[in-house]
This record gives C-alpha cells, sequence and structure tokens, in this order.
C-alpha cells in the first residue's frame, strides 16, 4: 500500500504555512556546568525530561498512491476528502463541516469535528473510540491534536491520526487513518499473556541473550512487552497480542500474535540503516545490523582536580585529515569525550544532562553477551582518533543543525542526551559495512567491503540522526512505502546537514569503487549511473519505476532503500526551483514531517 499522496498533501500544506513565517531564531544556548558532583554522573541514553510514547512501536495505515481520489462529501457540507477508489477509506479532510459554529479548538470542539464527520469515518461513537494523545501549538499558533484509536479500552492497529486547527475558529483539517469500529468482536482471549510471551521468547531462542542490567537503558524498552489490542490490518478485525521483542542490544522485532489460534498475523523490523537493503539479489545493496552500548565507570575518587570540571575544546584530525575542533568535558583530571555546550545542557545540583556522548564499541558486537562498550577518555585532550573526532564532531553538528533551523532541541526535542557509537563489528568479528539507527543511538562500522571508514561522512551522521527525528515525529514505520519515504527523509536531511548545495551525492566520502558513480545514492539523479534495476546503486526516479519487492528481511522490508528515490527526486525538484531553494525547502520538509505526516 502507499503513503506517497499523503506526503505531497502534507508538503503542499507545509508551502502555504511556511511562506508565511520567517526563520526562528535560535534560543539561548545553555549554561557552563559548574559544581559537578560526580555521584550524579549518569550517562544513559535516555535521560529525558518528559516520557513521551514511543509510537514507533505501533504500525501504520496503508495508502494506495494510484487509487487517491478528491470528492466532496454529499452528507458533509463544507468539507473535502482524499480517499483510495481502490476501498474508499479516507485520509484527508479539508474544511469545517457547515454544521459546526466557530468554536476554540480545544477537545469538546476536538469531538465535536469527529462527530460530525464519524459515518464518513465508519466510527460508532468518538468520543468512546478515540483518544487524544498529543496536543502541540505551533509556532504559528496552531494547534495540532494526534489521535488513538481504541474499541473496548484496547488499543486499535494500525491505525494513527491528527487533526489541526489552521485558525482560532476551530478544527479544519484531519490527516492520517482511523479503522471503522469493530462490531461485535470477542475481546477475551484463548491464549494467555503468559503462553503469548512463552511463544515469542521461543521464536527469538537463537539469538536471545539476557542483556545486562546496565545495559537495559540502552535499548528502547524492555526484552519483551506483550499488550493485547486489536490488529485491524488484515481482512477483518481480530484479537492480538502485541510484542515488542530485543532478543539482544542490535535486534528490535514487532509483531502480532492471534490470540485466539496463535498464528502470527504481521511482523516487522525498527531497523534505519543506511545500507540495509536486499540480500541474495542483484540492487547491491547490503545489509545492517542495529545494536547499543554501555557508560565507562569514571573515577569516584574524589581527589582535588588541578583542572576545571566543565566544558573544553581540542583541536584534533579528522578522517577528512583536516583539523577540526571537538567539544570536551574535563572532569578530575581526565577528558571525556562528551560536549556539554549546547543548549539542551543542564545541571541541577552536580546533576548533568542533555550531553553529546562518543563511545568506543571496541569491535564487539551487540549480538554477543560480553559487548562492552566504553565512553571515550583521555588524559591530554590530544590524542583523540581521527575516528573519534569525526564521530563527536558529525554528532554535534548535526545537533545543532536541528537546533538552528527548527529550534528543535535534541533528537527527542526534549533535550534527551545524543550517543554515538563507533568501532562497531559483525556478531563473528568481521568488520560491519553500515552505520545505523536503534532507536536509541547511531552506530558506525568500520566498512569492509562496500564502505570505509564510515564515520568520516557528515551526511551519513546527518542521515542517521534524522531517523531518530523521524522516529520522534513522524514516526514512519520502516516498511514498504512509509519506510521509503522514511529513508528519503534521512537521505534529505542528511544532505542538507552537510550543507554542500547542489551536490546532492549521499555516501560519496565512504564508498569504495563498489559504487559507479562513487556514491551510495544521488538524491538528483536516483539511478545513479546505473543504465538499469539490478545494478549496485540504481533506484527508481519515477513511479513508472517503483520495484514491488516483498515485505521481508531479504526483500528489503518492501524495498525501503530501494523505492525511495522517488521521493529524493521529488524533493530535488522542488527544492531546486528558484522560488524555492534549499533554505526554504528544508523548512516545508520539517514541517510536514513534525506536524502532519502520520
Amino acid at each position: 500500500m502507499n503513503k506517497l499522496s499523503l506526503l505531497l498533501f502534507c508538503l503542499l500544506l507545509s508551502v502555504f504555512l511556511s511562506a508565511q513565517q520567517g526563520f526562528k531564531p535560535a534560543p539561548d544556548s545553555g549554561a557552563t556546568p559548574t559544581n559537578i558532583d560526580l555521584n550524579k554522573l549518569d550517562f544513559r541514553l535516555n535521560r529525558q525530561r518528559t516520557a513521551p510514547a514511543n509510537l514507533s512501536l505501533y504500525p501504520r495505515p496503508r495508502l494506495n498512491i494510484s487509487n487517491v481520489q478528491s470528492i466532496t462529501l454529499p452528507g458533509v457540507a463544507g468539507i473535502r476528502i482524499r480517499t483510495d477508489k481502490d476501498n474508499g477509506r479516507i485520509y484527508a479532510f479539508e474544511g469545517r463541516p457547515n454544521s459546526l459554529p466557530a468554536a476554540r479548538p480545544d477537545k469538546a470542539d476536538a469531538y465535536a469535528y469527529l462527530t460530525a464527520v464519524a459515518t464518513e469515518l465508519s466510527l460508532d461513537d468518538p468520543e468512546s473510540e478515540v483518544r487524544i494523545t498529543e496536543e502541540i501549538t505551533d509556532e504559528l499558533g496552531q494547534k495540532h491534536l494526534r489521535l488513538q484509536q481504541v474499541y473496548q479500552g484496547l488499543i486499535v492497529l494500525p491505525a494513527d491520526a491528527r487533526l489541526h486547527a489552521r485558525t482560532d475558529e476551530g478544527f479544519d483539517l484531519y490527516t492520517g487513518r482511523l479503522q471503522p469500529s469493530p462490531q461485535d468482536l470477542i475481546t477475551t482471549p484463548a491464549i494467555s499473556k503468559a503462553a503469548a510471551r512463552t511463544q515469542m521468547r521461543r521464536k527469538f531462542e537463537e539469538h536471545w541473550i539476557n542483556v545486562p542490567p546496565h545495559q537495559i537503558d540502552w535499548i528502547s524498552g524492555p526484552q519483551l512487552e506483550v499488550e493485547l489490542v486489536v490488529y485491524a490490518g488484515g481482512d477483518s478485525p481480530t484479537l492480538a497480542w502485541y510484542a515488542n521483542v530485543r532478543p539482544n542490544l542490535k535486534e528490535h522485532t514487532s509483531l502480532f500474535l492471534d490470540a485466539q489460534t496463535g498464528a502470527i498475523l504481521h511482523e516487522n523490523t525498527h531497523t534505519c540503516g543506511l545500507n540495509e537493503g536486499l540480500k541474495n539479489q542483484t540492487l547491491g545493496i547490503s545489509s545492517a545490523p542495529k545494536s547499543c552500548l554501555k557508560h565507562s565507570g569514571l573515577s569516584k575518587s574524589g581527589k582535588p582536580s588541578a583542572l576545571p570540571d566543565g566544558p573544553t575544546t581540542a583541536s584534533v584530525i579528522s578522517l577528512y585529515d583536516l583539523p577540526v575542533t571537538i567539544n570536551t568535558f574535563s572532569l578530575q583530571d581526565q577528558f571525556l569525550l562528551i560536549d556539554g555546550t549546547r543548549p539542551m545542557f543542564t545541571n541541577t545540583g552536580g546533576e548533568i544532562d542533555g550531553l553529546i556522548l562518543s563511545y568506543d564499541g571496541l569491535r564487539g558486537s551487540p549480538q554477543r553477551d560480553d559487548f562492552d562498550p566504553n565512553l571515550r577518555t583521555s588524559t591530554n585532550n590530544q590524542d583523540w582518533t581521527q575516528t573519534e573526532a569525526s564521530v563527536h564532531a558529525n554528532a554535534g553538528i548535526a545537533y545543532q543543525y536541528f537546533f538552528d533551523k527548527f529550534g528543535r532541541n535534541s533528537i527527542d526535542g526534549n533535550g534527551g542526551n545524543v550517543l554515538s557509537l563507533m568501532n562497531i563489528n559483525e556478531m563473528d568479528g568481521t568488520r560491519m559495512d553500515n552505520a545505523f539507527w536503534n532507536g536509541r543511538a547511531l552506530f558506525y562500522g568500520n566498512g569492509a567491503d562496500t564502505f570505509y571508514r564510515l564515520p568520516r561522512g557528515l551526511d551519513v551522521a546527518g542521515h542517521e540522526m534524522a531517523h531518530g527525528v523521524i522516529q520522534a515525529t513522524a514516526d514512519l514505520i520502516y516498511e514498504e512505502q512509509p519506510g521509503a519515504i522514511n529513508e528519503s527523509f534521512a537521505d534529505i536531511f542528511g544532505y542538507l546537514i552537510e550543507g554542500e548545495t547542489g551536490d546532492h551525492r549521499i555516501g560519496e566520502d565512504v564508498v569504495t569503487g563498489a559504487f559507479p558513480s562513487g556514491a551510495l545514492r544521488d538524491i538528483r539523479n536516483p539511478n545513479n549511473g546505473a543504465s538499469s534495476p539490478g545494478q549496485r546503486g540504481w533506484q527508481p526516479a519515477h513511479m513508472d519505476e517503483f520495484v514491488n519487492l516483498p515485505n521481508t528481511e531479504d526483500g528489503d522490508r518492501g524495498g525501503v532503500h530501494v523505492n525511495s528515490g522517488i521521493t529524493n527526486r521529488a524533493f530535488y525538484l522542488f527544492s531546486s526551483n528558484s522560488a524555492v531553494g534549499d533554505t526554504r525547502a528544508e523548512q516545508v520538509y520539517y514541517r510536514a514531517l513534525n506536524t502532519y505526516l502520520t
């Protein structure tokens, strides 16, 4: 199924709205740390000021682009809708029903709007079936609500939608998709939660390791979570156990288990890699793992320090063989690869937070129980390796891009720590030929056949950090066309973060001769120097070239790294218009991602 038309619709909305505003000034910088209490140091990744739901755990609805039509609803005067002609399902309303008076856009108005269009959405009772899970008022003063569907208290999946109020006279735009109300569904499972957990654990037994307590914080949740839901992604609603399984620090899989029969209904991964793709096929895209991390122990001897505790800098050589200044942290006569200079930094009673931290994976594998990465330290602040310099500098540049351009304070938008892990190998000890985002952090292999020195590429770091931003905003599920759009946004922001206007290549600084064009991908020309599908580096540039692939690991989860070329090319055509340019295009794309897409 397809979401490309929803993307186009949201981009058009963002074009109009971004033209109304100037760019935001940067908020004030963070405070300089003082009086650091060593006993309160905690460098876990998921130190968040708030604890938003991890929306990426829930799958998203699908849309068929070839069947899109715009019509006027005969029963709801004042609005137009966009539907899938195949099944008549609605994915957008435009306008406000004439039956509703102007009103303040609050919770009551949201339910009044949903009630007015309940028949068209096939909802029996919006007030009992729809929850408001998020409320945002943006810089234009417009209000946006995120909606979650339930049935008799159980979450309905896939279902995700937003309501928008573009004026102060009430909600006037709906995007996304809710499911028809289930009818007479039995909500008592034949398979118990304990039995479902046992079945899930058994399914992943070959890959399972008991993650040590000090590493649990480095994955995106408990190793095994099971929740009773209504699965609406099949022919009819089904009571199901929904599981998130993290058998080790590398893998994270979600799946639905029929709560009556035990059959697997659907399964998907949460991997977001630079180059995870087809296996045993000729498109020339290798596979990528996922992983996580650990903080190193620091001396807490309490001996007096000859250096003031807090941020400092070092001038070192990066993987470009050029000098670069990195932000480090002085603490009790040692220096740590920690950046505490960004606006997200806080120091509350000696407890520091809002940091960019870089770890050494010590050429270990997150699939092994002996994986034990260390936070990098130095005694002289000069002997940082080129890899350490590049990883740390690039994470800072990518953070600063999102902050300066959009006022976004870190990946999660809440000033959460940013963590990078370098020198990651495969489970068998061989070099990892990829970089990836695992839902919590950025990870870099050192390359093998397809890549070399992956931490070198600023666009690589930008791509992976963008995956985290996507997860925290539109949360596009990583499969089929939503996954291709996810990959495309990551490529686009990787290009923008690198800042080489006009050079639309991705990965040109890290690929080997395996790619004839000298780049992994090319936003301007997705065919990328190849003459036909199947050649290494080739992507479709238009829907006429769309590649239908199975939603399996061997099929690149439906072609997420292949079909992303279509929306990459769309960005190039849009941004290269003389009336737009990269500066306005990035505002449009970020607003669509952060405000409209689901």
